[in-house]
């Protein structure tokens, strides 16, 4: 008579599990042995404005002579325009007087 295929896949099972386990083992000590300096310059990466990641730090962005654009504000009062008034809830308009009526 056969002999039950159980033992025969619980072996296997064992096996396979012994085997990942001393590879990790193996792993774990490979890592200890890589030399990691753990600086903190060494940890830091920069972004470029494309969305690139180097390990040198940008260039400082150089100042153009461009001012500031003026709002439209600005220009509007530049320009001699009267400025609008804010928005004042209790002002009342003399049109509603003559709709209460």
């Amino acid at each position: 008579m056969a002999r039950s295929n159980n033992s025969f896949i619980k072996k296997q099972k064992a096996d396979k599990k012994a085997k990942k386990k001393r590879e990790k083992l193996e792993n774990r000590l490979e890592r200890k042995q890589q030399e990691t300096s753990g600086k903190l310059e060494d940890m830091i990466a920069y972004v470029d404005e494309f969305g690139n990641i180097s390990d040198t730090p940008p260039e400082p962005p150089t100042e153009k002579d461009d001012k500031k654009k003026p709002s439209s504000d600005e220009r509007r009062r530049a320009e001699g325009h009267q400025s609008r008034r804010p928005y004042n809830p209790d002002r009342r308009r003399s049109d509603n007087d003559d709709r209460d009526k």
